[in-house]
């Protein structure tokens, strides 16, 4: 499973055989990496300053409103995020093939599942060569605060899953 989170920035990275993979040197798939430097990220502060808006009034609400009423901007904001999410996706797919790829984040369901309309994982199949069978591109069902309520809950199974010491709150 490869996992992609868009809010403040842009997280994500690949779980094998139940581990996160981290690589050699413990870098390794983290797509914010994979997206150049040279352009706007899809995160909230890209669509407020798409939008024209301060960022604190992109609540889910708000966003989720905003669809529903096919905002012009919003929806182009969508089209362009998700074109240029195709290619570090697809170099995910040649690299690692990947049975599912799962987006989340501080983004609203039906937004994230726009996105996903608009990402074209087939941007670095050649003609004539077998290409890849793809991943399956879906949206978590926990965003926003209970997404994150959620990873919070998990920390020290990720910890676990590295390899790390777990992670225990300090109480006073």
């Amino acid at each position: 499973v490869f996992y992609v989170t868009f809010d403040n920035g842009i997280g994500g990275g690949l779980v094998n055989d139940g581990k996160i993979f981290r690589g050699a040197h413990n870098q390794a798939a983290n797509i914010g990496g994979l997206i150049p430097d040279t352009g706007p990220r899809p995160n909230l502060p890209d669509l407020a300053k798409h939008l024209g808006c301060p960022i604190e009034r992109l609540t889910m609400d708000y966003l989720t409103a905003l669809f529903k009423a096919q905002d012009p901007l919003l929806l182009e904001w969508i089209q362009e995020r998700g074109s240029r999410l195709s290619r570090p996706l697809s170099a995910v797919v040649q690299l690692y093939n990947p049975d599912t790829i799962v987006l989340g984040g501080a983004f609203p369901f039906e937004i994230l599942t726009a996105l996903c309309a608009e990402i074209d994982l087939n941007m670095y199949d050649v003609p004539n060569r077998r290409s890849l069978i793809k991943p399956s591109l879906t949206v978590t069902k926990l965003l926003g605060p209970s997404g994150l309520a959620n990873a919070a809950a998990i920390l020290p199974v990720g910890a676990e899953l590295m390899g790390l010491p777990a992670v225990r709150p300090k109480i006073d």
